[in-house]
């Protein structure tokens, strides 16, 4: 690693956080035999007998998880743990193995020793216990940032209460949360009105839309959601509101847009005729079919919530909302952004 790569592991995105790894699974790897170890540690230069070498493993998990695999390196001056080498200069060593997005493996080596070369009993563990070897070490990786969407109703009647979910991951796995909402064909959202996973809110006879906010780790995801008031709305259908019929026929920009997951589509009908409201994308594939069905005259809604006709989610890009019916046809631009 150059200075240039250095520089670059401790700078935004990239956090540099530091550890231990205390303890592990202890495994002989060399029975009782002689072995010399030199004064640069606790133990006096000498060869000593009776000794047993045990390899000392272990599993750390990051406290945080990363977007992509990090740098894991080991800090000496902190770290207890010999290496395997004979003869031993009684210098601190670690190894790191399977590092991933989420932790990896350490191992270090301690030593029984029974007596040194003069008979002297010495029975105890060098550098320390197995239970106490302990690798210090550092990590230098991209934050997974965190993300969120919101589950919750799309549709309610008057005076109906609705329940939505924020569903946030990515992050550290701690969040806090801020709630905001406004009304249709407003431009400013309102203060925070909840700062739980849920929130709770009753429908008058207007539209809404909710926005949440999610921090973890100082990183912000943001997520909306659009509400509509609607009447004997079935799922996935449109329906018919109790409003004047328009004088012409109609499609409507839809709202929101762009949009991330979904996004409602309205038009207008100046008398009963069939109607197919079909998504394409820019080479002009068919995508889904929202309707293919008679309508009666008047104001008309649906949801399109970013699936193709298969249930498999479209990818972020510009699509074709168009209308299609006897007389008429209309279309407008809509933006998926994931």
């Amino acid at each position: 690693m150059n200075a240039a790569d250095a520089l670059t592991l401790i700078s935004e995105p990239y956090i540099v956080t530091q550890g231990t790894s205390v303890g592990g699974t202890s495994t002989l790897t060399w029975g009782s035999h002689a072995h010399t170890f030199y004064n640069n540690g606790s133990l006096p230069s000498g060869v000593y007998y009776g000794v047993k070498q045990y390899k000392i493993t272990k599993h750390t998990t990051f406290s945080q998880a990363y977007s992509q695999t990090p740098k894991v390196w080991v800090r000496e001056r902190q770290t207890q743990g010999w290496s395997y080498a004979n003869p031993n200069l009684e210098l601190a060593w670690a190894k790191i193995n399977n590092i991933t997005t989420t932790g990896f493996d350490v191992e270090t080596v301690v030593y029984w020793i029974g007596t040194n070369s003069i008979g002297q009993q010495i029975n105890a563990y060098y550098p320390c216990a197995p239970s106490q070897a302990t690798v210090a070490y550092t990590v230098a990786g991209r934050r997974d940032p965190p993300y969120v969407t919101i589950t919750g109703p799309t549709c309610l009647g008057w005076k109906q209460s609705g329940t939505w979910t924020a569903n946030p991951s990515g992050g550290n796995g701690s969040y806090t949360y801020e709630w905001r909402w406004r009304y249709n064909g407003t431009g400013s959202w309102s203060g925070v009105v909840s700062t739980s996973q849920t929130y709770q809110r009753t429908m008058l006879d207007t539209d809404f839309e909710l926005q949440v906010k999610v921090t973890s780790l100082g990183q912000d995801a943001y997520d909306t959601h659009y509400v509509e008031y609607c009447i004997n709305k079935a799922a996935g259908q449109s329906h018919v509101e109790d409003i004047a019929v328009p004088d012409d026929f109609i499609l409507f920009q839809n709202f929101p847009n762009p949009f991330n997951p979904e996004t409602k589509i309205s038009f207008g009908l100046p008398e009963e005729t069939h109607v197919k409201l079909v998504i394409f994308d820019l080479i002009g594939r068919e995508v889904k079919i929202l309707l293919d069905q008679n309508l009666v005259a008047g104001f008309h809604s649906t949801v399109w919530d970013g699936r193709d006709n298969s249930a498999h989610p479209m990818p972020s890009g510009i699509y074709i909302c168009k209308l299609i019916t006897n007389n008429f046809q209309d279309w407008k631009k809509l933006t998926l952004i994931r």
